[in-house]
């Protein structure tokens, strides 16, 4: 899948919200599949792209793995940057492994309203 086909999900003004299996069709071998380099780790959001030097640079939660962004992603050059490092980030997409949700059957719920 290219990186332009993987802008799916629900978007918020910070983030996107989406499924792993949205992300990336072989959910075993993710960080390939998205390009990730795993030495660019960001604990809190990039104030810019660390490659292209953008400030648009928005969190990227996957549904099951973690309550809250999982990656960084920047909306000019589509690069995505880990926020833990790979171990762990790992362990937190293996959760979701097989998960599965349509959005379209979700009712409209504020974000301020979630648990």
């Amino acid at each position: 899948m290219g990186k332009s086909e993987r802008k799916v999900g629900i978007m918020f003004t910070k983030s996107r919200l989406v499924m792993l299996s949205d992300l990336a069709e072989n959910e075993s071998n993710i960080f390939e599949e998205l390009e990730i380099n795993t030495d660019l780790i960001h604990k809190k959001k990039p104030d810019e792209c660390p490659c292209c030097s953008s400030d648009n640079v928005k969190g990227l939660e996957v549904i099951g793995t973690y309550d809250g962004n999982l990656f960084w992603e920047c909306y000019e050059c589509e690069s995505v940057f880990l926020r833990f490092n790979a171990k762990t980030t790992l362990k937190y997409l293996e959760k979701a492994i097989g998960l599965w949700t349509n959005p379209e059957d979700w009712a409209y719920v504020p974000r301020s309203e979630f648990n």
